[in-house]
């Protein structure tokens, strides 16, 4: 007979698992081509696996060295719920069509399993086996064919969730229960009485261990206290009948561990209490080879060099193993224990506090608490058992942890486990002894964000790191030692490039610095980001992933007090511009504020780089539709720059174009041409009159001119701007799409309605593939594109277009901004042309009280809706 055997440790990622029921399974049929769709869809279902309702696998999840054959097969056969995601690369995969098609209806037609097709692209499904099913999105219309794509991803979500709800249903009515007799020998103890969830790990163990496999249960990369142990106990607990003999046996020490398997051969009577723990582990073996219905618990395992020799090596019985150590593999195999989700964590505070019936305030403060705790179990334990001893609320012990982090679990009338911690400065100090660059790599990432920390970075860095932790740029041994030590004592988790580290370890880390370490390594985390994030909007173009990569690390360093005030600030500006760019305006004015709150603290008033705090904040406003206060940030850092570098420098163009660009925006058309001619002529003696910065200064001017009904002026501005952003970018750069859409914007005024469609289309093209369909700067020339349609009869395809435009500005500025008036007065208009007369009022006094309210009664905007709707009278 074979022994399984399973190791349970943290795990590398948070895992969704379910009180009751346990979450459905939804397997992913999909084509490698099909990836980023897969993933979106996957994105669309994370509400219903936060709420337990569904798990998700897909062929990615396969851990290296496993068959990966048997297990899609294994997975196909137990999943719940399958989705087809088809395209013209699934219906082409051989493999999907003789294996995953086959056994996904097989098991709906048997009634086990709920198919769902999904058309992601056109493709000619209707030959497909699956072509009987209801399919989604709506009427089977493509994802790719949405506008915007997230409702179609919203559909799918609805879907799943309908066939998921209707099967808990169908599993509730039918489950059943019995008992059986209690086991004659168990010291096993009892999981505690406020375990909470883990529902999906506890079905995982009881899979593998009914299939009699040697399993292992992963880790979240060695960090201690997520509840390894509980989900062992737990797991006995709900199959105490199912065994005969339960034993606990505790690791942390070899003669402990030698002393408990000594006592289990005594009360089995298979040797003698002094016979010897060698002679007891031999009678053992042949008793487990002889015997089944037996449940060992090794608990607290460092290494599985450790239990060599005594573990079983036959029988029927099970074991399952508790470690925060990650080498496993010839052992047991490996399932993951992650911290709890947020709605199980909410749940152990308000059982562990015996708060029964719970307030909608307790239910918040308790978040509040859950997430500031990382949802640790261990923690949440000892944070509730403070709360529920003291009488406190939870707000009240959040304040006391936020001011006193590591006082509050040193409290010596706490549980008399080992505190959090007491545990991770034991740690600590362990790993730093073994090696000397692990507590500088420990403190470094104590200053950085915990999660995806890059580890490769860190090595490559030109600049030196303090002390020891310097030898790991170029001496991969020290770098191997360093992790090993931290993995070892569970102190940081790894996954490829990246290092995570517990939020808890990190505050005990940082609160075990003093005054001048804090200084030092807060420092050095800031001057590594701002040295990555140094770009401008050319190179954020192509480097979007490697800044997001970097801006949470960016985030808690620069907030941290301790360090380069100088460059905090610059770092939350440069951070505040990614935002920007990504479309996260109201993150963007927050940052660009903290930015210069910090330079007007450490500067003068007039200092220049007070200027370029308050002209990037200008920017963010101006977008957001505050136009006021957009052109009270720009004429302040027109001043300054005028009087730190004279009236005819560079920078001062930048001011000026800008000012331009917002005094256009407000209708002083003048004053507007005035600013933007002088960056132009600034611009142009600096750089000469080819340069892509004078195409930006000529681009404003033909804006203006072309509001002024200076076509001719225009047309040849943006005809210039054009050209030599071509030549200097290339024809796809996002660039060029800006000025391609101001051509078309002049083509239009001058009739030429083929020319103008043209240029919108090629500018949507350009910047869909940079940004996305989804960006507001795509949404501007869909809705030009719009304008053009209208104006060439083509009433169907402008409404789909001002509607899409609409929505992505709704999407990203919310309902109230400037451009969403321009986008509903449009609509207005060819609801007005459809004979639609009610829907096109709507929209006019939509557009009309946005105006009103942001740009004033009597701006040219204003007065143009109110035009259009006393037209409709």
């Amino acid at each position: 007979m074979h022994v399984g055997v399973v190791v349970l440790f943290p795990a590398d990622s948070e895992l969704d698992v379910s009180m009751d029921p346990t979450p459905l399974t939804l397997f992913y049929s999909y084509a490698r081509e099909d990836k980023r769709m897969r993933n979106r869809v996957d994105a669309a279902l994370a509400p219903l696996k936060r709420d337990d309702l569904i798990a998700t696998w897909y062929d990615g999840m396969i851990e290296p060295g496993e068959e990966w054959d048997e297990e899609i097969k294994r997975q196909l056969d137990s999943a719940d719920i399958i989705l087809l995601l088809l395209s013209i690369d699934f219906l082409n995969s051989g493999y999907i069509d003789a294996v995953e098609v086959k056994r996904a209806m097989k098991r709906h037609e048997d009634g086990t399993a709920r198919v769902i097709p999904v058309l992601l692209r056109y493709c000619h499904w209707k030959r497909g086996a699956f072509a009987k099913l209801q399919g989604v999105p709506d009427d089977f219309k493509p994802v790719e064919e949405w506008r915007p794509r997230s409702k179609a991803y919203t559909r799918i979500a609805e879907a799943v969730e309908t066939a998921a709800t209707r099967l808990q249903e169908i599993k509730a009515a039918t489950n059943s229960s019995g008992t059986a007799p209690s086991p004659t020998l168990w010291t096993i103890p009892p999981s505690t009485q406020t375990f909470t969830g883990r529902a999906t790990i506890l079905k995982q163990v009881d899979r593998l261990l009914a299939a009699g496999d040697r399993v292992a249960l992963a880790a979240l990369a060695g960090l201690g206290g997520v509840g390894k142990t509980e989900v062992a106990l737990e797991y006995a607990r709900q199959n105490r009948t199912a065994y005969d003999v339960g034993w606990f046996v505790k690791c942390e020490e070899p003669g402990v561990l030698r002393s408990d398997l000594t006592a289990l051969a005594v009360a089995l009577e298979l040797s003698g209490p002094t016979d010897g723990p060698e002679a007891a582990v031999a009678a053992l073996q042949r008793w487990w080879a002889a015997n089944d219905r037996w449940l060992l618990v090794y608990d607290n395992a460092e290494r599985a060099e450790d239990l060599d020799g005594l573990l079983p090596t036959a029988g029927g019985g099970h074991v399952l193993i508790t470690s925060r150590a990650q080498a496993w593999g010839g052992t047991a195999k490996k399932v993951k224990v992650g911290v709890l989700p947020r709605k199980e964590s909410i749940a152990l505070l308000l059982k562990r506090a015996e708060i029964d019936d719970p307030t909608d305030d307790q239910r918040a403060a308790a978040d509040r608490l859950a997430a500031a705790l990382g949802d640790l179990p261990l923690a949440l334990e000892q944070a509730a058992a403070y709360v529920d001893e003291a009488g406190i609320s939870f707000d009240a012990y959040l304040d006391r942890f936020r001011e006193r982090r590591t006082a509050l679990f040193d409290d010596p009338e706490a549980d008399d486990r080992a505190t959090v911690t007491t545990t991770w400065s034991l740690s600590f100090e362990r790993a730093e002894a073994e090696s000397p660059a692990a507590g500088g790599l420990l403190r470094l990432c104590a200053c950085l964000a915990p999660d995806d920390i890059p580890a490769d970075l860190i090595r490559q860095s030109e600049t030196p790191w303090p002390g020891p932790l310097d030898a790991v740029r170029t001496d991969g041994a020290a770098w191997d030692a360093a992790l090993k030590a931290l993995r070892r004592h569970s102190l940081v988790r790894t996954d490829a490039d990246d290092l995570s580290v517990h939020r808890l370890v990190q505050a005990v880390t940082w609160d075990r610095m003093d005054g001048g370490e804090r200084e030092t390594w807060a420092t050095v985390a800031q001057r590594f980001l701002d040295g990555l994030i140094n770009l401008d909007d050319s190179e954020m173009v192509v480097r979007l992933g490697e800044v997001g990569r970097l801006v949470p690390h960016a985030l808690i360093a620069s907030d941290f007090k301790e360090g380069d005030a100088p460059i905090r600030s610059r770092l939350l500006d440069r951070v505040a511009t990614f935002s920007q760019f990504k479309a996260d305006y109201a993150e963007a004015e927050d940052l660009f504020r903290a930015a210069l709150e910090i330079d007007e603290t450490i500067r003068e008033p007039d200092y220049p780089t007070v200027a370029v705090r308050v002209n990037n904040l200008g920017g963010v406003l101006r977008t957001r539709g505050d136009l006021g206060e957009a052109e009270d940030a720009y004429r302040r850092a027109l001043a300054i720059g005028e009087a730190a570098y004279g009236i005819e420098h560079p920078i001062v163009a930048i001011y000026a174009n800008n000012l331009g660009n917002v005094l256009h925006d407000r209708g002083h058309l003048g004053e507007a041409e005035d600013a933007s001619r002088r960056a132009l002529a600034i611009g142009e003696a600096a750089y000469g009159i080819e340069h892509p910065t004078v195409a930006i200064y000529a681009n404003n001017l033909g804006s203006v001119l072309r509001d002024r009904g200076d076509l001719d002026g225009a047309e040849d501005a943006y005809r210039r701007a054009l050209a030599i952003h071509e030549a200097a970018y290339g024809p796809d750069h996002p660039q060029v799409a800006i000025g391609v859409n101001n051509l078309g914007s002049v083509l239009r005024a001058r009739g030429d309605l083929n020319g103008a469609k043209d240029a919108f289309r090629r500018a949507i093209f350009i910047d869909e593939a940079a940004y996305g369909p989804d960006h507001p700067t795509v949404a501007i020339s869909v809705n030009n594109l719009g304008s053009v349609l209208l104006a060439r009869g083509d009433l169907d395809g402008a409404e789909n277009a001002y509607r899409r435009a609409l929505a992505i500005g709704e999407a990203a500025y919310g309902p109230d901004h400037p451009a969403i008036a321009i986008r509903v007065n449009n609509l207005g208009a060819v609801l007005r042309a459809r004979g639609d007369l009610n829907g096109a009022e709507d929209a006019y006094r939509r557009a009309l009280a946005i105006f009103e309210r942001v740009l004033g009664p009597d701006h040219p905007n204003t007065q143009g809706v109110r035009d259009n709707l006393e037209a409709l009278r």
